[in-house]
């Protein structure tokens, strides 16, 4: 009979070990030496794991010799040699999609030789990670996760399904990298190592995700990620579950009677809520407009739902409460709007639905008119037009209409997007009528451009409008901006070395104690020189490459960003993001300096030895 001992000592050291006596028997050849043979050098097992085995000889067996196996596959084990020449043992599931293998070391104790063979275990035909939506509610969604394997660390996001579909989250390394972009701003001065740590989770959990939008499709990610590398690193794939968040309950009972009468290209549109007293939201949309913008299957009533769930969230964001945001989009009681701003020939439709007090959402159905507009009537309206204080980069433009009353459209091109826009003046108007992007005034405006092109021509422009038609032609005023001239007051900003705000906090707590946790942040102390001395200095950081504006636009960015007369500044930046430093001033003469720019990009190995850091202020 066999018998089998384990070595639990050796099992700690080398991992599973396995030994067996082989039979009380007389060698095969007396005097000759023992052997060991396997029947096979790879054992396959499923990613399932299950029960396997594998077979050998012993040539010449010696009596009180015994057979063992070893391995360090912690996933390998209960082994068995009950049947004589067969060792069986059991392979543990795969919680991971990426197959693996082992080696097992087979010996024999009368003898050094040992033998060995490989187990090789497929990736788990399962997910690594599996979920399913348990609760969906009007504004809330509750994922369970259920990870393979509990030992290791992922993460939960959600977007709605139409984000997913617009920036194309598909594919396991763009849904990562993704999120891994947005992760870093989240993270702020928590660095994204520690704020992805925060976030995880481990083992089976339930995820309630909240303030989301009635009615509505969801995409709920779940991965897991390995932050013990230099930067996060995803670990097998990007699992995914579609949800949809419910609809709330509409009365029958609630019902909006609307009604529209023409006047040429305008509409009079009539509401009437009956007996209900409550909030209503309201719209108006070109039916044209509506389906190139949704699609030609888009529903109407779901759509303008779903835009108003869409509004709310937006307000609710700057902090606005729920009454606010009904006094500012909705109305009470019967109401009658005149739209005098629609296109003419063109079918448009009016909608309107109830809402409820507590929550917003939709409580009745949403009701719809449509109606098309009429005809735009030519007329004889002449508009006048003067520029004066004409600068290098600005210029004072006034329209007058000579009908008080007379709506017209206006506008100023550079000579290149004037010729662009057609090479006579009535394909220029067509090309204005289509797009449609002009500035609307009644009777008279004024405009002060402050971006214009030094040195070069401009048209001054006009005609007359009715519901998005012309009604004129182009009225025109030609000018030229004056040459440029650049200040003589030069601002310098001087840099060198960073310091991580986290490393601030332990070596001056004085100052800096409250950044203890701005472990992806430095702080940049920079000087500023200006010469000759200016009183208006400009100067900032944006995270974008130096090239991503033309110097004239980063002199307009920085117009709204004036300093205080400093001659020294601290920047906060995150690691690991390019910065570009900005500066110039204006002389005494209100002229533009040369600007000054440089980039940088700050690492954590970058960091400079707070030993070598003096506090500044801001001064």
């Amino acid at each position: 009979m066999k018998t089998l001992r384990i070595f639990w000592s050796l099992m700690l050291i080398l991992g599973l070990t396995l030994t067996a006596a082989c039979e009380n028997k007389q060698p095969d050849t007396p005097g000759a030496s023992s052997t060991i043979s396997l029947k096979a050098s790879i054992v396959e097992a499923s990613g399932d794991g299950g029960e396997y085995s594998i077979n050998y000889t012993i040539t010449n067996p010696v009596e009180g010799g015994e057979i063992s196996a070893i391995t360090t596959a912690n996933w390998i084990g209960k082994w068995n040699t009950d049947e004589a020449g067969k060792i069986t043992f059991t392979v543990a599931p795969n919680n991971s999609n990426e197959p693996r293998e082992a080696v097992v070391e087979v010996a024999y104790s009368a003898i050094e030789q040992s033998e060995t063979f490989t187990v090789k275990q497929e990736g788990s035909s399962h997910d690594a990670i599996r979920m399913e939506c348990i609760a969906n509610e009007t504004t809330s969604l509750t994922i369970r996760v259920k990870p393979l394997n509990n030992d290791f660390e992922y993460i939960v996001r959600s977007y709605t399904k139409e984000y997913v579909d617009v920036f194309g989250l598909t594919d396991s390394d763009v849904i990562f990298a993704h999120d891994m972009d947005a992760l870093k701003h989240e993270a702020g001065g928590y660095g994204l190592h520690n704020y992805l740590q925060m976030i995880s989770h481990i083992g089976q959990t339930d995820h309630t995700i909240d303030n989301l939008t009635p009615d509505t499709d969801y995409v709920v990610f779940a991965y897991h990620v390995d932050v013990t590398t230099s930067y996060p690193t995803l670990v097998g794939e990007v699992f995914r579950i579609d949800a949809r968040t419910a609809k709330p309950e509409v009365s029958d009972e609630i019902v909006i009677d609307i009604s529209a009468e023409l006047d040429g290209t305008a509409v009079h549109l009539s509401m009437n809520p009956g007996e209900y007293d409550g909030f209503y939201h309201h719209g108006c949309w070109s039916v044209d407009d509506f389906y190139t913008y949704y699609g030609a299957g888009a529903d109407m009533q779901d759509t303008f739902i779903k835009k108003w769930y869409d509004t709310m969230d937006v307000q609710k964001s700057f902090g606005k409460t729920l009454s606010q945001i009904f006094n500012e989009f909705c109305l009470r009681g019967t109401k009658t709007l005149t739209y005098d701003e629609l296109h003419a020939e063109t079918d448009y439709v009016f909608f309107a639905f109830a809402i409820d007090p507590d929550t917003g959402f939709a409580t009745s159905e949403c009701f719809i008119e449509q109606i098309t507009t009429n005809k735009a009537e030519q007329n004889s309206m002449t508009i006048d037009i003067r520029v004066e204080n004409i600068s290098s980069t600005t210029a004072d433009i006034y329209w007058t209409a000579s009908d008080p009353n007379g709506r017209f459209a206006r506008g100023v091109y550079n000579i290149d997007d004037w010729n662009k826009a057609g090479s006579t003046d009535e394909e220029r108007l067509a090309t204005f009528v289509h797009e449609d992007v002009l500035f609307k005034a009644t009777g008279s405006t004024d405009m002060n451009p402050a971006k214009l092109t030094p040195d070069t021509e401009y048209i001054a422009f006009a005609y007359g409008v009715d519901g998005g038609a012309a009604t004129t032609g182009i009225f025109k005023h030609e000018f030229r901006s004056e040459p440029k001239i650049v200040g003589n007051s030069v601002l310098t900003i001087s840099f060198d070395n960073y310091y991580l705000l986290s490393d601030l906090a332990a070596y001056d707590p004085t100052n800096f104690a409250s950044y203890e946790s701005y472990t992806g942040t430095v702080l940049l102390p920079v000087d500023i020189t200006v010469e000759p001395y200016a009183y208006d200095i400009y100067y900032m950081s944006m995270a974008l490459v130096s090239d991503y504006y033309t110097d004239d636009e980063w002199l307009n960015i920085l117009k709204n960003n004036q300093q205080y007369d400093r001659n020294h500044y601290n920047f906060y930046l995150y690691v690991d993001t390019t910065y570009t430093i900005l500066g110039a001033a204006k002389d005494s003469n209100g002229n533009w300096g040369p600007l000054f720019k440089q980039e940088i990009t700050p690492t954590l190995s970058g960091c400079s030895d707070t030993a070598g850091y003096t506090h500044e202020s801001n001064n």
